[in-house]
C-alpha cells in the first residue's frame, strides 16, 4: 500500500503530523532519546521517517503544526533548545506551509475532540496530500473524511521498506 501512496503523492506531497515532524527535527540533534516527546522513538524510527519523507518532492505543513512543534519544545534547554531552533530554521526553507483559516476549518469540520491542528491537517490534505501520522485517532478521522493516511506505527511494526 505504501508504494501505491508514494506513486500517487510523490509529486503532490506529504503532510507530516506534529509528533513526527518533531521527531524529524529533534532527530537532527543529539536529543532524540533524551527528549520526553521523542524518547518513544528509536534512531531507526528517525531514519525510517526521513526515508519516507524523502520519497516525496514536497513536505507540506500548516501554521498550526509548526506552532505546535515549536510549543512542544518545553524540556529542551540551553544548547539543545538552540540546536533545535537552528534545525527548525534550516528546515523551514524546505517545508511548504499552507494556511487553512481557522474559521473555515471550524465551519466545515467538527473540532471536538480532535482540535484545530488535527482538523486543519484534514482540511489541508483533502484531495491534495497524503497524511503521515502516529496518532490512531487522527488516522481514523482522516479516513472518515476520505483523506489518504498512513499510520507510522504500522510501518514501524511491519518494518516495511520504502
Amino acid at each position: 500500500m505504501m508504494d501505491a501512496y508514494i506513486k500517487q503523492y510523490r509529486k503532490k506531497g506529504i503532510i507530516v503530523d506534529t509528533n513526527l515532524l518533531l521527531l524529524a527535527l529533534i532527530g537532527g540533534t543529539s536529543s532524540i532519546m533524551e527528549f520526553k516527546r521523542t524518547r518513544v522513538y528509536s534512531n531507526e524510527d528517525y531514519r525510517l521517517l526521513l526515508n519516507i519523507i524523502d520519497q516525496f518532492e514536497k513536505l507540506i505543513s500548516t501554521p498550526h503544526i509548526l506552532a505546535e512543534v515549536s510549543n512542544l519544545t518545553n524540556g529542551l534547554y540551553g544548547r539543545k533548545l538552540h540546536d533545535f531552533y537552528e534545525t527548525l530554521k534550516q528546515s523551514l526553507s524546505t517545508i511548504i506551509e499552507i494556511h487553512c483559516p481557522a474559521q473555515g476549518i471550524s465551519r466545515d469540520y467538527e473540532l471536538s475532540p480532535y482540535g484545530l491542528t488535527d482538523v486543519g491537517i484534514i482540511c489541508t490534505a483533502k484531495d491534495n496530500y497524503l497524511v503521515l501520522t502516529d496518532d490512531l485517532r487522527v488516522a481514523g478521522f482522516a479516513h472518515q473524511h476520505g483523506v489518504d493516511v498512513v499510520n507510522f506505527n504500522h510501518i514501524r511494526e511491519a518494518s516495511w521498506d520504502v
